[in-house]
């Protein structure tokens, strides 16, 4: 599964958490390589939702 960081914005490949945490064996959390950045894997319903509707169309169109 592909994965983007919302920090930095690469683009990488999930990985498997090695890790001393016991909750490591079902853990949500992806860690980008480049810059560290933890942050939770999506959902379907988000994964979904960002493959129907168009990048850039929820933002706030107030500053036009």
């Amino acid at each position: 599964m592909s994965h983007e960081c919302p920090l930095c914005t690469l683009e990488f490949e999930f990985e498997v958490c090695h890790t001393t945490c016991p909750l490591a064996p079902g853990c949500k959390m992806v860690r980008c390589p480049r810059c560290g950045y933890e942050f939770v894997e999506e959902g379907f319903i988000v994964s979904l939702i960002r493959k129907v509707v168009p990048k850039g169309f929820l933002r706030d169109s107030s500053a036009h």
